[in-house]
């Protein structure tokens, strides 16, 4: 079987530009008597609002509300680890994008404040535990332990991870998105913008038959995935990419738990027709972030035939919030997989949230 090189369209989930500068660290007042100041937040999950390549379009926005924010929890913390704030809002519907709501929080002011952002925390469906142990904890418990005045639990957080159980192996339900920012409130109000980040790798999967007759996938593997990532991103790097004149911020460096285990993710069992010079978009698949010493590769079984591919040109380090679609032409003899690289194009999308 004649195998061309494997191409993809990886899209970064990237954060709005406008996050770029983040909250500005002003420099420390003295220290004095406390004094409330209003402390206004938004935060930002970025989608797509242009597209240049073919193929970039069709895969841009949210495929389903599962890629949105349903809830979002917000819990500040003083220099001095207290819990300032702990507050959780229903929004009466998925945040999309262009959309707009305010929230304004009394704080104490002359300080810095770490600023925890929660979403979708309540998918009984997402596995979290600490560490590399199998139990799970109920997250929303957990976080609605954090009481304001207590101490905040810093090591506990840390720890916590996202784990796919087997044999279905990728997540399923409303993402989780999370975010730890540091903020320094002066003595008057202040806004702030902030983002949230996707926990997940999305894979999409659109599969053109150039046969001379009708097909049938019935397999669909992607090899050297990981099974375990830290709920909050580890030690995380953003920095600027500039696309025609546009600043955008991308996930550098991160890390991984040091007892995540690589698996192949499969889908056996399919029925999926593949008509003669007909594209067929499979739903997506949502894995975790990783790395991998040698290339990604993906499997399929098209009319009992396996056909496997290198994904030479993915990333080695696969952070979360990415995108990556990969488009297979199936021939008589052969698969082709072509190439594009397009960065996500980001609006702005502010939500807000109920707090006291």
């Amino acid at each position: 079987m004649i195998m061309k090189k494997v191409a993809y369209v990886i899209i970064l989930w990237l954060t709005a530009s406008l996050l770029a500068g983040g909250c500005s660290r002003d420099t420390k007042e003295d220290a004095g008597e406390e004094v409330l100041v209003n402390l206004d937040i938004s935060v930002a999950l970025s989608d797509v609002a242009q597209t240049l390549a073919r193929g970039v379009k069709e895969d841009a926005g949210p495929a389903n509300d599962d890629e949105k924010m349903q809830k979002l929890r917000v819990v500040v913390v003083r220099e001095n680890g207290i819990v300032e704030k702990n507050g959780l809002m229903n929004l009466s519907q998925p945040a999309v994008m262009n959309e707009r709501l305010s929230e304004r929080l009394k704080v104490v002011s002359k300080e810095w404040k770490q600023i925890y952002l929660f979403v979708n925390e309540d998918n009984e469906k997402i596995k979290v535990g600490h560490g590399d142990s199998d139990e799970s904890v109920s997250l929303t418990s957990f976080l609605e332990s954090m009481a304001v005045g207590s101490v905040f639990p810093t090591e506990e957080i840390s720890e916590l991870t996202v784990r796919l159980d087997m044999p279905s192996g990728q997540l399923e339900g409303a993402l989780p998105m999370s975010e730890c920012h540091w903020v320094y409130v002066p003595k008057k109000d202040h806004e702030c913008e902030l983002f949230v980040t996707r926990s997940a790798v999305k894979f999409s999967f659109r599969i053109t038959n150039k046969g001379s007759k009708d097909s049938k996938l019935t397999e669909l593997t992607i090899k050297n995935m990981m099974d375990k990532e830290y709920y909050l991103p580890r030690n995380a790097k953003y920095e600027n990419e500039e696309i025609d004149g546009n600043k955008y911020l991308a996930i550098q460096t991160y890390d991984i738990p040091s007892f995540a285990k690589e698996y192949d993710y499969k889908q056996e069992g399919l029925e999926i027709s593949l008509p003669v010079n007909k594209e067929v978009a499979l739903k997506p698949i949502y894995l975790l972030e990783g790395k991998h010493e040698g290339a990604y590769s993906v499997g399929i079984k098209v009319n009992g035939a396996n056909m496997e591919g290198v994904l030479e040109n993915l990333p080695r380090k696969l952070p979360r919030n990415t995108h990556v679609v990969v488009n297979i032409t199936i021939n008589n003899k052969n698969l082709e997989f072509e190439v594009n690289v397009e960065p996500y194009r980001e609006v702005e999308l502010e939500p807000g949230f109920g707090i006291n």
